[in-house]
């Protein structure tokens, strides 16, 4: 087992207006595989476009800043991004 801190990230959209679209199911499948198979002591699933649309975060120009904070926040080891074309 890695004991390493791993942060699974779903960045915010502000092209989409904060619209969740649906769970990132590749982040979602990469979560199961590593904790099933116990590969990671500790892992973070960071859902930040869900935070946005939940008003959490805000929208505007400061979008970028404050989501990058909360990703250094978790002070990860490795982190691994969901993208969405």
């Amino acid at each position: 087992m890695w004991s390493g801190r791993v942060g699974l990230v779903n960045p915010p959209s502000a092209m989409i207006g904060g619209t969740y679209l649906a769970p990132p199911l590749g982040l979602v499948d990469l979560a199961s595989h590593l904790t099933s198979r116990r590969l990671v002591d500790s892992l973070e699933f960071l859902d930040l476009a869900l935070e946005l649309n939940e008003g959490k975060l805000p929208f505007g120009e400061s979008l970028p800043i404050v989501a990058a904070q909360r990703i250094l926040a978790g002070d990860f080891d490795v982190c691994a991004f969901s993208v969405q074309c």
